[in-house]
């Protein structure tokens, strides 16, 4: 586990392109996944990882030698809307794998990676928003201790209002550092 690096952005961007084309077929317009351009993917993750907000992390696990899931957390991107005023909030904004290393641990490793980096930054309490019909994300966040916490909305993606929902987790209790910047 790492944090990630400016030089990850491509691979990154293909991670994201390639687990959205696996996960998300029948779920979104065809047209939005037809229109993923990893380029431009790249380049918005390069600026992310160029601007790192405070408490905010990519962090990336591998898989052999090269990236094979990541995730992306930080402060809630919506505080007036997903802020406790009771705990200190964060988000788990994005977790990929790369389909091809689906089963080995490293989406596993890289969500436990970015639940200890928001501990470390001292949150209490984590929202992440997922597609309401993505059924296998939704086992995976409640075997790894999320609940959904009653709150929905849609996303417009490619002109068609898409369903999300809204889940808890509790932070770890202890701020465990699993990442390095190397």
């Amino acid at each position: 586990m790492r944090t990630g690096q400016i030089a990850d952005a491509e691979r990154l961007a293909r991670i994201n392109v390639a687990a959205w084309r696996q996960a998300y077929v029948g779920l979104v317009p065809d047209r939005a996944l037809a229109d993923l351009d990893p380029t431009v993917i790249a380049e918005t993750y390069r600026d992310r990882l160029a601007q790192a907000q405070s408490g905010a992390a990519i962090v990336v696990a591998h898989h052999g030698d090269t990236a094979g899931a990541f995730a992306s957390v930080g402060p809630v991107r919506e505080p007036s809307h997903d802020s406790s005023p009771f705990e200190s909030t964060g988000e788990l904004t994005a977790l990929y794998a790369d389909p091809t290393v689906a089963g080995t641990g490293a989406g596993h490793a890289a969500h436990e990676a970015g639940l200890g980096h928001l501990a470390d930054q001292g949150y209490t309490h984590v929202i992440l928003w997922a597609l309401r019909d993505n059924l296998p994300a939704l086992r995976f966040y409640r075997t790894h201790g999320w609940s959904p916490d009653s709150v929905a909305r849609d996303a417009d993606i490619a002109g068609r209002a898409v369903p999300l929902v809204r889940w808890s987790h509790p932070c770890p209790e202890r701020p465990t550092t699993l990442c390095t910047s190397q």
